[in-house]
């Protein structure tokens, strides 16, 4: 019996314990500004007991003894308080304390710090005091992830879908419906065929922090349905810091296994192909070409300096890897200025496998009035994909003094692109006798560079007045030199003959193709933002201005080339030629001027066009809190002139598009609790096409 009083007596030893002792809870706020501050001081004088606000402003200590303490507030730059409490065991007591900025002066003292944007505390406070609904990750939560590129830090926000390991959906809206903002300025779009934005190019090292509006707001872009997607690169050092990175991985179904890829150029590991691939110097022009006599020696010696790189060769993919050297410098200048630089280089490899299978159906009651569906074509499609990318981020921030601050960014990237697509299987309507062999060999490289000069000014006191400014460019150049395209088959009723290559009677894209297509894509920007505080007492409440202007110029090109053989040629000589391996049958030997093959070219004046885009928009907006209610109201013009310049075969094609837009917006917040907002939100927005989308 006495044992088992003692472990009773063990057992509720502690809580008896945890009733003698109270608990100390509450708030700590800015006096003026209503503001939560994360990080002040909880101290009981004369004990060792404390605590520090969370990032609601909320602090919490328990396992106090009873009795009456003297508690100290405080932090950097507010007026320290201290209150007289009574802790009674068993209870808590709640004390918020409202702390205003202090008035000392302190002569011949500057101090210039850069205001921490990266950290999780940081992130959750800017998402807080965000007028619209938004979600977002912070540098913190990435280095935590190790993710490589924006596109894989992007799967870990709300709300988010990334697509083909690259593109963004917003909400399940399609990524041509999001805008895209690097910096404060407008991204290009990355692709040559459709508006997105391609998030791998960006590495993730380089990141500060990535925020999402899934509502609009009148200084935000107008053209978008998904979301208005903004990234910011680091550009903030608390310490000097050099940090080298190397990170390897391994994919399932894909490393160590074999792939195939078609002969490269000695720099393909730098992501670029500068002199094997591309038409060769002094090739004949479209119209030269086309010119000549089908049979002349010009045109013969024009297929002969292409290379004969047909023939996917086997290759074993190794791990994935990654290599990146982070630097970070502060320097102090004269007059209490301060210049800080963060410079992140980064190169990686990856390789990628999967198979696909593809099948297209026909409902039979367009013949016979059935409902029997009937098999199209039945084709596996085998998938590889080799990259090399380089990545280059650079940033420098010269703060003159707390209230006035001037940033230049940088990005660089460069990524190329190897890729092969096998396919096997059967066209049961155009060839339904055949087993089918298709080959897609090709090679895509990108090119790209974003710059903005930033400058943030403030004045008056309190920084009622904060004048924003930003002026960039971008070079966007994707190059996709030789993509090959060819169709074999072999008969199924005489499977021992082997395959042949299909030759077309014309040239296409499909059967003995060569395609030769490049972009080049450039534009200038520049906005201004202007925001006064209309209270004292509330420093929420303000009133904003600004505009941008942002112009963009592409030019598209494209050449195509197939191999024919002539129908007056000698046709056994044809029968021998395409029976030939695919390392052979391409061979200078094959074309000639008499009995082998020719090259003709399908590229007509459709296949190009230039095209620009004007932008001019201007925005008033208010946010008014009032209570626990959060009231933001704007409305925001866009005049947009999108012009493209093309031709058919008979004339010329001209597009200019003038579209003024006006766009309102409002967002509503209401404070259900202190760590509880109610958001709603109406807006209306543009979608404007890309130039893909308006070029024939």
């Amino acid at each position: 019996m006495k044992k088992l009083q003692i472990t009773l007596l063990l057992l509720t030893f502690p809580y008896i314990l945890l009733s003698q002792t109270g608990t100390l809870q509450g708030t700590v706020t800015d006096a003026e500004t209503k503001d939560d501050i994360i990080g002040a001081s909880v101290f009981l004088l004369g004990t060792t007991i404390g605590a520090s606000t969370d990032i609601y402003g909320t602090y919490k200590i328990s396992n106090i003894p009873p009795g009456e303490y003297e508690v100290q507030y405080s932090f950097v730059s507010f007026e320290k308080q201290v209150k007289k409490i009574t802790i009674e065991a068993g209870k808590t007591t709640e004390v918020n304390i409202k702390m205003s900025p202090s008035a000392t002066l302190l002569e011949g003292v500057t101090i210039v710090e850069e205001r921490v944007t990266n950290t999780e505390a940081a992130l959750t406070m800017e998402i807080k005091q965000a007028k619209q609904i938004a979600s977002g990750i912070s540098k913190q939560q990435i280095e935590q992830s190790q993710d490589q590129n924006a596109a894989d830090v992007m799967r870990r926000i709300p709300g988010v879908t990334v697509i083909e390991n690259r593109f963004v959906m917003i909400r399940g809206v399609n990524s041509r419906y999001n805008s895209v903002m690097i910096n404060n300025v407008i991204a290009p779009s990355t692709e040559v065929n459709m508006r997105t934005f391609s998030f791998d190019l960006i590495s993730g090292g380089a990141l500060d922090r990535m925020m999402v509006y899934k509502t609009g707001a009148a200084h935000n872009p107008g053209d978008f349905a998904g979301g208005v997607i903004k990234l910011y690169t680091n550009n903030s050092v608390q310490e000097n810091f050099t940090t080298v990175t190397v990170d390897a991985g391994f994919r399932e179904n894909t490393t160590f296994e074999t792939q195939f890829f078609s002969e490269g150029s000695s720099t393909d590991f730098l992501g670029f192909d500068r002199s094997f691939r591309p038409l060769p110097s002094g090739f004949p022009s479209r119209e030269e070409l086309q010119d000549m006599s089908p049979i002349s020696t010009e045109r013969r010696d024009a297929a002969r300096s292409l290379p004969n790189n047909f023939n996917p060769l086997p290759q074993t993919a190794l791990p994935d890897y990654g290599v990146s050297l982070a630097l970070g410098r502060k320097y102090k200048l004269k007059n209490n200025k301060q210049l800080s630089q963060v410079t992140n280089i980064s190169y990686s490899q990856s390789h990628l496998s999967y198979d696909r299978d593809f099948n297209r159906y026909i409902d039979r009651n367009d013949y016979d009035g059935s409902d029997v569906l009937l098999k199209r074509f039945d084709f596996n499609d085998r998938h590889f994909e080799k990259s090399n990318a380089v990545n280059i981020m650079s940033n420098w921030s010269l703060t003159l003094n707390p209230s006035n601050k001037i940033t230049f960014s940088n990005i660089f990237n460069q990524k190329g692109t190897n890729e092969s697509i096998l396919r096997n299987g059967t066209d049961f309507i155009q060839r339904p006798d055949d087993e089918l062999q298709n080959y897609l060999l090709g090679y895509r490289q990108k090119t790209i560079y974003m710059g903005q000069l930033e400058g943030d000014h403030y004045k008056g006191k309190n920084d009622k007045h904060h004048l924003n400014w930003v002026a960039g460019g971008s070079y966007l150049a994707e190059d996709e030199p030789d993509l090959r395209r060819f169709r074999t088959f072999n008969r199924l009723t005489d499977p021992e003959e082997g395959f042949q290559m299909i030759l077309p009677p014309s040239s296409n894209l499909f059967e003995t193709g060569r395609y030769y297509g490049s972009l080049t894509d450039y534009s200038v920007n520049g906005g201004i933002n202007y925001t006064v505080k209309m209270s004292k007492r509330n420093k929420n409440r303000e009133l904003s201005f600004g505009a941008y202007s942002d112009y963009r110029s592409r030019t598209f090109d494209s050449r195509y080339f197939s191999y024919l053989y002539p129908g007056f040629f000698d046709p056994e000589v044809g029968e021998r030629i395409k029976r030939e391996s695919l390392d052979q049958i391409f061979r200078d030997e094959n074309i000639r001027t008499q009995d082998g093959l020719i090259l003709a070219e399908g590229t007509r004046p459709i296949d190009a066009y230039t095209a620009g885009n004007l932008l001019n928009a201007a925005y008033a907006g208010i946010s008014y809190p009032i209570g626990r209610y959060q009231i933001d109201a704007g409305i925001r013009a866009e005049h947009n002139i999108q012009t493209m310049e093309s031709q058919d075969d008979f004339q010329v094609m001209t597009v200019r598009n003038p579209v003024l837009s006006i766009l309102p917006f409002l967002n509503l917040g209401y404070n259900l609790t202190e760590r509880t907002i109610l958001r709603a939100a109406y807006s209306r927005t543009v979608n404007r096409p890309e130039f893909r989308e308006l070029a024939p």
